[in-house]
């Protein structure tokens, strides 16, 4: 569907908005699968949060801080899951 309407142009005006609050939504739904896997706290979840809380890291500037935010400390722990 997001290739379709991307082909097509449906996200150009007046439809910006469609588009916009589309792709919110699909981030969205990708967080919600992400801090799920993490609430069994098992080796998997750990990893998972590990691996995709690193993932900004990458940005310069901010990605450390933005790293950090995300675990809530240096590493990922208990105030992660809080």
């Amino acid at each position: 569907h997001v290739f379709r309407v991307y082909l097509t142009g449906g996200f150009k005006r007046p439809r910006e908005l469609t588009w916009i609050t589309g792709v919110t939504m699909a981030v969205i739904t990708v967080a919600f699968g992400v801090t799920g896997y993490s609430l069994p706290w098992d080796q998997v979840g750990y990893w998972a949060v590990k691996i995709v809380s690193g993932v900004p890291a990458a940005i310069p500037v901010i990605g450390d801080f933005m790293v950090e935010l995300l675990r809530g400390g240096e590493s990922v722990g208990q105030s992660t899951l809080t």
